[in-house]
């Protein structure tokens, strides 16, 4: 049977007579009212958002035995109630699910796309259609058409029937009724476009929906995702972009025609610089490990701030080319975080095999490795030089 949640009138406020009242396990309670202009979520629409005697909503469902279940945070203190309603989600809602009507209805019946599933999503809604392979002519002659649709204010109506009607409408378009169903079917209705079986809120007109467009899609088993928008969401998203250009003018110095060039060259620059930064560590990797190899000391420390592990590996390369008897422990340390870093113990494979673990517990840190080399991240790289102290002591003794 209709109620009054399922109206598409615009109605925002009722006062409300409190049925029962249904303390829950989880310490909330939900209420059943006589009447209520909040949308329980289903159908692939969300639940309404709003407030009870002044307490938020928290969800609105369907039970097993057809009422409709308000969920708060505690009981009401009285029994005429004030219901308010959300409207600017409700609205958004409204517009998004008679988009999903009029996508759906022109993308089958002028294209022979079928829709085999619908979400309504907080800020992009989708149809999942049959077509595994969506042209993109097709697509865009179906928001094509669509727009058409809005520019020229067909209205939606809604209507019940009963079921022997029902059964005798042949444009009508449905999943069939619920299990169980009894009474009147209501009936959505899109003039000279669509008909279809339909619990939901919509617009009263198409006009409602200023603009309906598909952002995004995706493939999926058996077909394609396509993501849309309409109404105020178009506008917003729309607004976004905008002020989206408006940045990347200024940041590129040029205007949209111009973006795609512009992206290209700074990708030419950066990779040419990336190249240069290579070849610059390489060269100063080779000068440091040849300053360090002049040293007589048997254990070689190096620290470098606002570097990372392959600096450290370049260094320690050309270090064992030129001293492969020495042990060898290379730190890093990112800006901003001079505690933290990076590590790497290097040289024979006994000696980094014998204190490798125990330079990581001296550093607070983890690592691992073979072959002569040990490495990993520290939360104490500040407390290198104790480090260094233990690891003289071993050779010393050893």
């Amino acid at each position: 049977m209709f109620s009054r949640c399922q109206s598409d009138a615009y109605e925002r406020s009722y006062t409300a007579t409190v049925s029962t009242v249904i303390a829950r396990s989880d310490g909330f309670v939900d209420v059943v009212l006589d009447e209520t202009i909040l949308y329980p979520e289903g159908g692939g629409q969300p639940a309404d958002r709003g407030t009870l005697d002044g307490l938020e909503v928290l969800h609105v469902e369907h039970d097993s035995e057809g009422r409709i279940l308000h969920r708060l945070s505690r009981a009401p203190r009285q029994q005429e109630v004030e219901l308010l309603l959300d409207w600017t989600t409700r609205y958004e809602r409204m517009q998004q699910h008679t988009a999903q009507h009029l996508l759906t209805a022109i993308a089958a019946e002028r294209f022979g796309v079928q829709t085999i599933a619908f979400h309504l999503g907080e800020e992009l809604s989708h149809i999942d259609v049959d077509r595994k392979e969506l042209d993109d002519t097709v697509l865009q002659a179906i928001l094509d058409e669509a727009n058409a649709a809005i520019r020229a204010n067909l209205s939606v109506r809604i209507r019940f029937v009963s079921p022997e009607q029902y059964r005798l409408e042949t444009k009508l378009r449905s999943r069939g009724l619920p299990e169980g169903h009894q009474g009147e079917v209501r009936l959505v209705e899109i003039e000279r476009l669509d008909l279809n079986t339909c619990g939901g809120t919509h617009v009263s007109s198409l006009a409602e929906l200023q603009l309906l467009t598909v952002v995004a899609r995706e493939a999926i088993k058996g077909g394609t995702r396509l993501f849309y928008v309409a109404g105020e969401r178009a506008r917003r998203r729309l607004d976004a972009l905008v002020a989206q250009v408006a940045s990347l003018n200024k940041a590129l110095s040029c205007g949209p025609s111009e973006h795609l060039a512009a992206l290209s060259r700074l990708d030419v620059s950066a990779r040419t610089a990336e190249r240069e930064r290579k070849s610059l560590l390489l060269e100063f990797a080779t000068a440091e490990a040849a300053r360090l190899a002049a040293s007589e000391e048997v254990l070689l420390c190096w620290h470098r701030e606002n570097a990372e592990l392959p600096l450290l590996g370049h260094v320690a390369r050309e270090l064992q080319a030129r001293r492969p008897d020495a042990l060898m422990l290379l730190t890093a340390s990112p800006s901003g975080a001079p505690r933290q870093g990076v590590f790497l113990v290097a040289g024979p494979e006994a000696l980094v095999k014998a204190h490798g673990a125990r330079v990581a517990q001296a550093l607070e840190g983890k690592g691992g490795g073979s072959g002569g080399r040990f490495q990993g991240k520290a939360e104490r790289i500040d407390a290198r030089e104790t480090a260094a102290e233990m690891l003289r002591a071993a050779l010393a003794s050893s």
